[in-house]
C-alpha cells in the first residue's frame, strides 16, 4: 500500500480520485464521473486494506461483542465442512474461467482433498507460491463473517474448534491444491509463446499485468519438477531473473544494483499475487471489497459498528458467492462490446453453477440427514430442490434455521437476522413465559437458548448422539408430542422418514 500510494495512502488516493473524476468531466462522461464524485466514499474500503478498520472505539464493547461472536460461531458451525461441499462446485467454475474444463476443475479438487496431504517438496513448491495455512494468520471464521479482535484464548479456542469440524484441513487443502493446480497449469503452457496462449488464459493473464515480455521470462526462469515428475511454476526461482530479463520486463536500460534487487522482488510479488488472488475465487473467502460493503467502515465497539457485525455473522461467505462466483458470470451479459462468444460462456457458466449447486447441496443435505438418522429428502420435492439450492449456494449455514420443522416464520426471520438475535429472541420470550407463569413454554425458550449456543456441542459428530442420548427426551419432556409432530412435518413437507426407529416411539419425556 505504501509502496504504492507513498506515506500517506489515503489523502493520496483522495488526490488521484480527484483528478480522475475532473478528467472524465472534461471529456463529457459526465455519468462516469458521477460515479467517483463524492470525496470519502472509497473509505470504508481504505479502511479495511489499511487495517484501521480493526482498531476499536470503546475496548469493552468490543471485546464482549467479538467474544459473543465468537461462541455463536463455535456452536453454529460444527457442520460447516459438510455444507462446504458448495466448494467442490466454485473451483471449477474458478478453472473454467481461467482456460480449463468445469469438471477437470472439480475433479482436481476432489484429488486434492482424497490426496489427504502432498509431499514436503510439494508442500514447499506451495509456499513458495505464497500459500500459507490459513488458521496460522487468522481464524477460519473469517469465511463466513469480516473478522474480529479476539484475545489469544478465544482465537485458540476457535482454531481448535475449526481443527476439530475439519473445515481447516478442507480450506488448507483445497488452497494448497489450487496453487499447486495452477502452478502446473501455467507451466503446460511453457511452450507456448503469449499470443498463442488461449483466449481466457491470455485474459487472466493480462488481468494481473503478465505480457508477452513476462511471460517469456516466468516461462524460462521459474519451472521446477517435483519428485513425482510433475512441474510446477516455482516463484522462488525468480530470483534467478538475470538483470538483462528484469530491464526488458521494465523497458528501462540503467538501473542501479538495488533498484534492480527491489523490481525483482516486486516481480516476484505480482507473480504470487496472483495465485493468491485467485486461490481465494477457487476456495471462497470475503475479500477487503466485501470487508468494506459489510462494515460501511464503522468501527467495533460503537452501536453502529457491533449492530453491523451481528447482522452480518455468517453472511459473508453466501455474499462472496454472489460478488466473486455469480457476479463474474454474470459480466459476461454486460458491456458495450458484448459478443455471441461472451453471452454464451456466462450462460453456460451460470448453468454449470446452477447445476452443480443442487446436486453438492442436495448431497450436503443427505449427509446432515444421515448423520441425524433420518433418510434423504424426496429429490422431486420442490421444496427439497429449494433447499438443495440455497445449501449448495452457500446459505448451508443457514439451513438449520430455513428448515428447521420446529421453527415458525418470526424465528426464521430473527435467525436471518443473525444468531445472536435470534437467542436474544428466545431469552426475552424465556423471561416473558416465567412472568405469566407459563412454565412450560419458558423451559422451552431457555433450553433452545442455552442448547444452541454451546460450544462444540454442534460437531457432526457429537450433535446426533447428544440427540438420542439427552436431547430429543429433553425435547419431548418440556414440549409433549414435539417429536412426533417434527416426524408429520418431514414427511409432509420433504417426503422423509428416520432410517430406523422414530425417535417418538424411543423418547416420552423424564
Amino acid at each position: 500500500m505504501i509502496d504504492t500510494l507513498g506515506a500517506k495512502p489515503k489523502e493520496n488516493f483522495e488526490k488521484i480520485r480527484y483528478a480522475v473524476q475532473r478528467r472524465l468531466v472534461a471529456e463529457g462522461k459526465g455519468g462516469q464521473s458521477a460515479n467517483i464524485a463524492k470525496a470519502g466514499q472509497f473509505d470504508k474500503y481504505m479502511k479495511v486494506v489499511d487495517g484501521s478498520i480493526y482498531t476499536v472505539a470503546d475496548f469493552g464493547v468490543a471485546r464482549y461483542s467479538a467474544i459473543a461472536r465468537a461462541i455463536a460461531s463455535m456452536a453454529k458451525l460444527g457442520g460447516a465442512t459438510i455444507s462446504a461441499a458448495a466448494d467442490i462446485g466454485i473451483y471449477g467454475s474458478e478453472m473454467r474461467f481461467q482456460g480449463r474444463s468445469f469438471l477437470g476443475g472439480m475433479s482436481e479438487a476432489l484429488g486434492s482433498l482424497m490426496r489427504i496431504k502432498n509431499t514436503k517438496q510439494k508442500k514447499d513448491i506451495a509456499q513458495m507460491l505464497g500459500f500459507i495455512v490459513d488458521n496460522t494468520i487468522y481464524d477460519m471464521s473469517a469465511r463466513y463473517q469480516v473478522g474480529d479482535n479476539l484475545s489469544k484464548g478465544w482465537s485458540n479456542a476457535q482454531r481448535t474448534f475449526f481443527k476439530y469440524n475439519a473445515l481447516a484441513w478442507w480450506t488448507n487443502t483445497l488452497k494448497e491444491g489450487s496453487m499447486l493446480g495452477m502452478a502446473n497449469y501455467f507451466a503446460k503452457q511453457k511452450n507456448i509463446k503469449f499470443k498463442d496462449l488461449n483466449p481466457q488464459l491470455k485474459e487472466l493473464f493480462t488481468m494481473y499485468n503478465i505480457d508477452s515480455t513476462k511471460w517469456d521470462v516466468i516461462r524460462k526462469t521459474a519451472m521446477e519438477k517435483a519428485d513425482d515428475g510433475t512441474e510446477f511454476i516455482n516463484i522462488g526461482m525468480l530470483d534467478k531473473i538475470s538483470d538483462t530479463d528484469m530491464k526488458k520486463i521494465l523497458n528501462v536500460d540503467s538501473l542501479t544494483v538495488r533498484q534492480l534487487g527491489i523490481e525483482k522482488e516486486r516481480f516476484k510479488s505480482s507473480v504470487s499475487g496472483m495465485l493468491l488472488d485467485r486461490s481465494i475465487y477457487a476456495v471462497i473467502e470475503p475479500d477487503a471489497r466485501l470487508k468494506g460493503d459489510m462494515t460501511r467502515g464503522m468501527l467495533a465497539g460503537t452501536a453502529e459498528g457491533e449492530a453491523i457485525r451481528f447482522l452480518g455473522q455468517f453472511k459473508a461467505f453466501p455474499l462472496a458467492i454472489l460478488n466473486k462466483v455469480l457476479g463474474r458470470e454474470m459480466s459476461y451479459f454486460k458491456g458495450p462490446n458484448v459478443t455471441k462468444a461472451d453471452y454464451a460462456r456466462g450462460a453456460v457458466g451460470i448453468t454449470a453453477l446452477m447445476t452443480t449447486s443442487l446436486f453438492m447441496g442436495y448431497l450436503s443435505m443427505s449427509i446432515k440427514d444421515l448423520l441425524k438418522g433420518k433418510e434423504p429428502r424426496d429429490p422431486n420435492n420442490a421444496k427439497t430442490i429449494m433447499a438443495a439450492f440455497l445449501q449448495g449456494g452457500g446459505l448451508g449455514i443457514y439451513g438449520d434455521v430455513l428448515f428447521k420443522e420446529v421453527r415458525g416464520s418470526a424465528d426464521i426471520i430473527a435467525g436471518l437476522a443473525g444468531p445472536t438475535i435470534t437467542t436474544g429472541a428466545d431469552i426475552l420470550l424465556a423471561i416473558k413465559y416465567g412472568m405469566t407463569g407459563e412454565g412450560g413454554s419458558a423451559a422451552k425458550a431457555a433450553y433452545r437458548a442455552i442448547s444452541t449456543n454451546i460450544p462444540f456441542l454442534n460437531l457432526f459428530y457429537i450433535k446426533s448422539a447428544y440427540d438420542y442420548l439427552i436431547g430429543h427426551q429433553l425435547m419431548e419432556t418440556m414440549n409433549p408430542g414435539v417429536l412426533k409432530r417434527v416426524e408429520k412435518r418431514m414427511k409432509k413437507d420433504y417426503n422423509q422418514e428416520y432410517l430406523f426407529t422414530k425417535p417418538s416411539s424411543m423418547f416420552k419425556g423424564f
